[in-house]
């Protein structure tokens, strides 16, 4: 079962990202991974440059999580990011920090913070709503 899994990597990524945006107003994409044994750890992605695009970033994080899975290491993983999405019944996209999460049991996740930045740098949320996952799963390889 994926739910305390998921729980935990939110737990882990939730404190970061506030803090982030308390402070800098933005973040640059980052995952969790879940050894097999073991708590929720911090990852990042070093894309060869400065100031890389996001994209890179997270395509990088999503082709670890993968290799990880598939040989054994991790039970699970999460990608961070920065976007804008629209709330179940609402018409217009608002800003939320995203928590793309995936499981080895095939089960995914997105959980959305909605957030606001005032005109004196001060940080709101919204409650976070989730969505069923598809845009990045994990397996593990198959024994023979």
């Amino acid at each position: 079962m994926a739910k305390p899994d998921f729980q935990e990597m939110l737990d882990t990524a939730l404190p970061f990202v506030k803090r982030m945006l308390a402070e800098c107003g933005d973040f640059i994409p980052f995952g969790i991974r879940l050894p097999i044994a073991g708590k929720a750890e911090f990852m990042n992605a070093d894309v060869g440059v400065e100031h890389p695009r996001s994209a890179d970033v997270m395509l990088l994080l999503e082709s670890t999580l993968k290799n990880e899975a598939e040989h054994g290491q991790i039970r699970g993983g999460a990608i961070c990011f920065m976007g804008r999405v629209t709330r179940p019944g609402e018409s217009t996209p608002v800003d939320v920090a995203t928590f793309r999460m995936a499981h080895v049991s095939g089960e995914m996740l997105d959980v959305f913070l909605p957030y606001g930045i005032s005109g004196d740098d001060h940080v709101t949320y919204s409650a976070l709503f989730a969505a069923k996952g598809a845009s990045f799963g994990l397996t593990r390889q198959q024994q023979s």
